[in-house]
C-alpha cells in the first residue's frame, strides 16, 4: 500500500518547513516505511492517517515524531578513515602548534546523529594528542536536530555492530566496556563531549570554531539554504580554521567562501 499523492506532497512540505531536508518526488516508499512504525505507536490505522492528523491539527510532539522518522541518521565510528587519518596527522598537529599560547581547541560535530563521530574524534584526540586533552580547555560539541538522537549520543552505548561496523573497531573497543551485552564508552570519552540538540535552520550558529564536522548533510538541503549555511560557517570558524564535509559534498559548496586546504585531502576545507 502506498501512501496518498497529496499526503505524500504533504509530507515533503512539512519536512522542508521543519529542517530545510528536501524529500525527492519518488521517496513515497521510504515516507510509507519511515512512519507506520509511528502510525502503529500512536494507534492511527495507516499512515496516511497519521498524515491527515498533521495536515489537520497537528499535535507538536506528533509531528516532532514523525519529521524525526524521516530523517537520516546513517552515521558509523571513523567513517571516511582517510578524512580521520588526516585529522590525526595534519589537520590536529598544525591546530594545537598555533594554539599553544591560548592551550584551547574548539570542534564541533554538526548533524552527529547518534554521536559516533562526535566520539570518532574524542578518540583521536586522546590517542594521538593525549596532552592536549589532560592539559588543555578542548570543547567538543555534537549537535543534532533529534533528540532522540542526542539521547542516544549522551549514553555513548552502542551494540557489536556499531562498533564492528568501523574501519577502526579494535581503536574503538579500546575505550569501551561491556556492559549487559553492548558496549559503553568510557567515562573520560563521555564527559570530553557536550550533547546538544541544534536545528541547523534555528538561529544564529553559536560560538567560534577551529574545526567543523558536518558530513553527508548539505546533499539533503536546498541550494538558497546551502549558501546561507555556508556564510554562517564561514562567520564562525577562525580564519586558520578547517571546515570538513562528505566525500561527495564538494560540489555543494560556494568557491568564493572556502578552498581545499591541502589537494591530498579535498573533504578538508579553509576559508579564504
Amino acid at each position: 500500500m502506498t501512501i496518498r499523492r497529496d499526503n505524500f506532497q504533504a509530507i515533503q512540505t512539512l519536512l522542508a518547513e521543519q529542517t530545510q531536508n528536501e524529500l525527492s518526488d519518488d521517496k513515497d516508499y521510504l515516507v510509507e516505511t519511515r512512519l507506520a512504525p509511528v502510525a502503529s505507536t500512536y494507534g492511527f490505522p495507516s499512515v496516511d492517517a497519521l498524515i491527515d492528523r498533521l495536515r489537520g491539527t497537528p499535535d507538536r510532539q506528533l509531528l516532532r515524531t514523525a519529521i524525526e522518522a524521516l530523517l537520516i541518521h546513517e552515521t558509523f565510528f571513523f567513517r571516511d578513515p582517510a578524512t580521520f587519518q588526516y585529522l590525526e596527522e595534519t589537520v590536529l598537529p598544525r591546530l594545537c602548534q598555533a594554539r599553544l599560547a591560548s592551550r584551547s581547541l574548539s570542534i564541533w560535530s554538526a548533524a552527529c546523529s547518534s554521536g559516533q563521530e562526535a566520539y570518532s574524534i574524542a578518540i583521536s584526540l586522546a590517542d594521538r594528542m593525549p596532552h592536549v586533552v589532560a592539559g588543555w580547555n578542548v570543547r567538543l560539541v555534537g549537535t543534532d536536530a533529534s533528540s532522540a538522537m542526542i539521547a542516544r549520543a549522551r549514553l555513548g552505548t552502542y551494540s557489536p555492530l556499531e562498533i564492528s561496523r568501523g574501519p577502526f573497531a579494535d581503536r574503538v573497543l579500546r575505550h569501551t566496556r561491556e556492559e549487559l551485552g553492548e558496549y559503553g564508552l568510557s567515562d573520560s570519552l563521555r564527559k570530553m563531549i557536550d550533547f546538544r540538540e541544534w536545528n541547523l535552520t534555528g538561529g544564529p550558529l553559536f560560538g567560534q570554531w577551529d574545526i567543523v564536522f558536518l558530513r553527508n548533510v548539505l546533499i539533503y538541503f536546498p541550494e538558497e539554504f546551502r549558501r546561507s549555511l555556508m556564510t554562517r560557517l564561514h562567520r564562525c570558524l577562525s580564519p586558520d580554521g578547517v571546515l570538513i564535509v562528505g566525500a561527495s559534498e564538494t560540489a555543494q559548496l560556494q568557491a568564493d567562501l572556502f578552498q581545499p586546504l591541502d589537494p591530498a585531502c579535498h573533504t578538508c576545507l579553509s576559508p579564504k
